[in-house]
C-alpha cells in the first residue's frame, strides 16, 4: 500500500462567503488525486452554491437547513466520512488557499506515522500592514510555517484551519466536536485527544495562506471573541459541568481579578517566544500583543459571568 492508496477527503465547511469558497475549491481541484473526495459543508448559507457547475464527480456537498455553528459543521463532516469509509479527513477553512503539495503532504505524514491521531499544518498569514502582522502573530502561534516536524505538547494546540485526522482516532460517538461552543471546538478536541493518550503532531510541510485581519477594530474583535472560550476550556476543566456553576464562577472571578496581570504577561510571552526563535525583530510587536491579551482577559470575565455568551445553545 502506498500513500496514494489511502482513502481521504478534503472538507471545507462554510457559511456564506461563497466567492472565497470558489477560490479555495479551484485550488483544491488542481491538487486533488483522481480518487480524492472534496466535501463542502454548507452551514445554512443565505447565498447559493451549485456544485453541478463544476461537473466533477469528486466534489460532494451536504447542507444544514440553518446556521448551527462550526462545531456542528465539523461533526457532520466526520459523520459523512464514517459513512463513506474515509481513512483521512483533511480540514481547511473556506477563507484559505492551499499551497502546492497540501493534499500530498498531509497524506504522506499520516502514511509515515501510523500512530499520529492528527497533523496540523503551517499557516501563512497574508495581508498588508501593521495590524495584519499582529493578527498573524496572535492567531497562528500554534502553526508557525517554519521548522520541521514535532509532537505538539501542552499548552500548544492546533487550529482547525489546516489539520488532518485519522477518522479511526475518534471514539464511536455522534458528536466528535463539541457543538455548544461558539469557538474553541478544535482546541477542546485536541485537549481531549491528548488526554486519552493520542499522539498530536505538527508539520510545516502542508501549508496554506490565510487572509489576516488588517485593521485595529477587526483584530481586537477577533481576540475578544476567541478569548471567550478560555474560561470554559482552559479554566473550566475542558468545558466540564463545574465550569457552569454559579458558585465556581464567582470564586473564579475573585481570584482571577488578582491573577489577571500575571495571566496577561505569561500569555503574551507564550505568544511571542515561538516567533522570536525565528525573527528577533518580532519583539517590537510585544506591547500590542499585551494589549490584545488584556482584551482576552476581558472576554474571560465576560464568559465567566455569563457562559451563555459563548455558547451556541
Amino acid at each position: 500500500m502506498d500513500w496514494k492508496d489511502i482513502s481521504h477527503c478534503i472538507a471545507v465547511p462554510f457559511y456564506n462567503r461563497t466567492e472565497q469558497v470558489k477560490i479555495c475549491l479551484s485550488k483544491l481541484i488542481k491538487q486533488a488525486l483522481p480518487f480524492t473526495k472534496i466535501l463542502l459543508l454548507n452551514d445554512g448559507s443565505d447565498e447559493t452554491f451549485n456544485i453541478q457547475d463544476y461537473n466533477d464527480e469528486r466534489i460532494f456537498m451536504i447542507s444544514h437547513s440553518s446556521n448551527i455553528g462550526i462545531g456542528a459543521a465539523r461533526n457532520s463532516i466526520i459523520k459523512w466520512c464514517r459513512e463513506n469509509k474515509i481513512e483521512i479527513v483533511i480540514m481547511i477553512d473556506s477563507d484559505c488557499l492551499p499551497l502546492d503539495g497540501f493534499v500530498e503532504e498531509h497524506l504522506k505524514l499520516h502514511y509515515n506515522d501510523s500512530e499520529a491521531a492528527c497533523y496540523g499544518g503551517g499557516i501563512i498569514g497574508i495581508g498588508k500592514g501593521f495590524w495584519a502582522k499582529v493578527d498573524g502573530i496572535m492567531s497562528w502561534v500554534h502553526s508557525i510555517p517554519q521548522g520541521g516536524e514535532k509532537e505538539v505538547k501542552e499548552p500548544y494546540l492546533l487550529p482547525g484551519t489546516n489539520i488532518s485526522f485519522k477518522v479511526s482516532c475518534f471514539e464511536d460517538k455522534k458528536k466528535v466536536f463539541n457543538d455548544r461552543l461558539l469557538t474553541g471546538e478544535d482546541a477542546l478536541l485536541i485537549r481531549n485527544l491528548r488526554k486519552k493518550g493520542k499522539k498530536i503532531m505538527f508539520s510545516s510541510k502542508p501549508k496554506i495562506h490565510h487572509k489576516d485581519r488588517d485593521n485595529f477594530k477587526d483584530v481586537v474583535k477577533h481576540s475578544y471573541i476567541w478569548g471567550g472560550h478560555l474560561y470554559l476550556i482552559q479554566f473550566g476543566n475542558n468545558f466540564s459541568k463545574k465550569a457552569l456553576k454559579l458558585s465556581r464562577r464567582i470564586l473564579f472571578c475573585i481570584f482571577f481579578l488578582v491573577l489577571s496581570p500575571f495571566f496577561v504577561l505569561s500569555g503574551s510571552i507564550f505568544t511571542m517566544v515561538p516567533w522570536l526563535k525565528i525573527r528577533v525583530n518580532t519583539l517590537k510587536y510585544f506591547p500590542v500583543i499585551i494589549l490584545l491579551w488584556i482584551v482576552k482577559v476581558w472576554a474571560i470575565f465576560r464568559v465567566a459571568i455569563n457562559p451563555k455568551k459563548h455558547m451556541v445553545y
